[in-house]
């Protein structure tokens, strides 16, 4: 039995995945292993929740909790791992809790119907756990959905991407982003916001909730100080590494992107085109970096100071 699922309509970006899955299960064609990818807050945890429902034919509740339904997450990213003693908890996803979900797998479904078996986000898979996946891959149960849930196919194993059906959640249109956004909060002016987060809608919707506008109404006071000369570049990165450091380096890189844009239109002449390649690369290095243990102090006052008195780059 199909279940009609109401939310995806709340989601129409994501309708057609909905509906071309919906047509496959009709024609007997299920896939053994679905391997959806795409952009955070593009939506596809919330494809891969859908798409359960549907093979499943009833609904998981709040908590995602369904008897033929398993998930597996880094332990970090439990409800209750901050409340947990002992050892910090892993951000990987362990050989254990593939071999746990392996196991629920060769069960016999509750409702003589199918299992499905979730993996989010699977890069986070150690490489022991993707090669114990693999097998299950390779010989998947009768009547069982397996979901792999991630952001790029290239960060994982060749071996294990392969042996999924694709299906690819892209960003919405900025129109239908903004159209649904509005729905959420219409005093919004939601254009900006959806640019900033690569126009995926959920990834601005959190921030919006989140309070970010007002830290960025902030970030863009220090930076305006800075250029002024009347803000230290020191103690304004001391205050920003206590910020979201992700966010802060994003929001930085869009600043260090508008005036290269504004260069290539005819801007200042004294921005080596060079100079403002060599600062985003830096951007780009520390935020790939940024929880490597790194002194995000220093490594912010850095990027800071070539904002001190007008920006100029990085040599």
């Amino acid at each position: 039995m199909l279940l009609r699922a109401k939310e995806p309509q709340s989601l129409p970006w994501l309708t057609q995945h909905q509906q071309d899955f919906a047509a496959a299960i009709a024609a007997d064609r299920c896939p053994h292993a679905l391997l959806i990818y795409g952009s955070n807050g593009t939506g596809r945890r919330q494809l891969a929740r859908y798409l359960s429902e549907q093979v499943l034919g009833t609904p998981l509740d709040q908590n995602d909790q369904h008897a033929d339904y398993r998930e597996i997450v880094p332990a970090a990213d439990m409800p209750d791992a901050e409340s947990k003693s002992g050892p910090k908890p892993k951000k990987s996803i362990s050989v254990d809790q593939v071999r746990d979900l392996t196991r629920f797998m060769q069960l016999t479904s509750h409702q003589r119907g199918y299992k499905v078996a979730a993996v989010f986000p699977a890069d986070k898979l150690t490489n022991n756990a993707a090669n114990s996946f693999l097998k299950t891959l390779e010989e998947p149960p009768s009547r069982t959905l397996i979901i792999l849930v991630c952001e790029r196919i290239s960060s994982l194993p060749a071996t294990v991407a392969s042996r999924c059906q694709h299906i690819r959640v892209a960003a919405p249109t900025q129109e239908i982003g903004v159209q649904w956004l509005q729905q959420h909060n219409p005093d919004m002016d939601w254009a900006g916001l959806l640019e900033f987060c690569g126009h995926a809608p959920l990834f601005a919707r959190e921030l919006e909730q989140g309070g970010f506008m007002d830290i960025a109404r902030q970030y863009a006071k220090d930076l305006n100080a800075i250029q002024r000369c009347q803000a230290d570049p020191v103690a304004v990165a001391r205050k920003w590494a206590k910020t979201d450091i992700g966010l802060c380096l994003r929001w930085l890189y869009a600043q260090a992107a508008k005036v290269m844009r504004q260069q290539a239109d005819g801007g200042n002449a004294n921005q080596s085109t060079e100079a403002c390649y060599v600062y985003l690369r830096e951007l780009n290095n520390l935020k790939r970096m940024q929880n490597g243990g790194l002194n995000m102090d220093l490594n912010l006052a850095r990027l800071l100071f070539a904002w001190y008195g007008g920006f100029t780059g990085l040599r």
